[in-house]
């Protein structure tokens, strides 16, 4: 099975030199954020080649490689320690950030590491890998013929209207076309044209964490107001706290946690008040809640309802006033 992200990423590293000739370059740096066995795999999957780097290689080694790359993904590992006690490899990190968003080079520049350390998270997109799902049953070439260049360029120029990453990111799929055509494969082809939509929304939040939160509060607000989960969701007035089930937290915060990784969903959320994990950082928490049969403790989502607000009639109003 090949992951559409895989196909995605692959054809930025591999057709770089070609984007960066028709201006198409991301505004950022991609960190891939990989679980510590799949490094390795992910790595030789990004192009034929890949032009590996650690922390020990000299600045001047790094950037000569980065000019002298051809077709072939430019990746910096990060180290397993804490990167903030390694002034050298910031140094050096930095400086590939810089010379990667340079007209010097026709390079895409990947950081991989277990999770993305806040020095990166302003100035890299992070891409979750186990966030997307193995759909694709067949490999897919993301090199067109020469003769199919002039038709990849002139469909790459339909997507104009499109915000600079989200167009890069179609150009990438647009390598694929005609390779895809000539297989019958057009439905994989709207596939990873969905992927595409999925991770640069998911960039969109990382950019304005704000965001997250806001269509947070009208998701949860708007759960509320609709009564289809009158029975699944508990208000108690004296603590302004809501319960929720897991699988209702889920299913109403779809559109945040489709877009998010799970664990950073969950962290931002946490961090603006409106969740209230449980202990070792669980999502549910152990309440006590009454049934018909008695009261019993239940494994609940807990959420502070007096940090859930939305604007009705230009008053923000707050869930827990609302309830009451």
């Amino acid at each position: 099975m090949q992951r559409e992200i895989e196909i995605i990423l692959r054809s930025l590293a591999v057709n770089a030199p070609i984007m960066r000739e028709w201006n198409l370059s991301l505004s950022r740096p991609l960190f891939l954020e990989t679980g510590s066995g799949e490094t390795e795999t992910f790595l030789k999957g990004l192009s034929e080649s890949p032009i590996i780097i650690n922390a020990g290689m000299p600045l001047r080694e790094v950037k000569e490689k980065m000019t002298e790359a051809n077709s072939q993904a430019f990746v910096l590992r990060m180290p397993m320690t804490k990167i903030r006690d390694n002034i050298r490899f910031l140094l050096l990190q930095e400086a590939i950030i810089d010379f990667s968003s340079s007209s010097q080079t026709g390079v895409q520049v990947f950081f991989v590491g277990t999770c993305q350390n806040e020095d990166l998270s302003e100035y890299t997109f992070a891409i979750p890998i186990s966030e997307f799902p193995e759909m694709l049953d067949e490999d897919v070439d993301v090199i067109p013929d020469a003769k199919d260049l002039s038709v990849v360029e002139q469909r790459i120029s339909g997507h104009t209207e499109c915000d600079r990453d989200r167009r890069v990111l179609y150009a990438a799929v647009e390598f694929c076309y005609e390779n895809l055509k000539r297989q019958g494969r057009e439905d994989d082809y709207k596939k990873l044209l969905s992927t595409c939509d999925r991770l640069y929304d998911s960039w969109l939040f990382q950019i304005d964490e704000s965001s997250v939160v806001t269509v947070a509060n009208r998701l949860l607000f708007d759960a509320v107001r609709c009564g289809k989960y009158k029975t699944e969701i508990i208000f108690n007035r004296e603590t302004g706290r809501t319960y929720m089930t897991k699988g209702v937290f889920k299913q109403v915060l779809a559109p945040v946690l489709d877009m998010l990784s799970y664990t950073e969903g969950k962290k931002i959320l946490n961090e603006a008040g409106i969740l209230l994990l449980g202990p070792d950082m669980h999502l549910t928490s152990k309440v006590m809640v009454d049934a018909e049969s008695g009261p019993r403790r239940q494994n609940l989502v807990v959420l502070d309802a007096t940090k859930i607000t939305k604007y009705i009639d230009r008053e923000e109003i707050k869930l827990c006033d609302y309830l009451r």
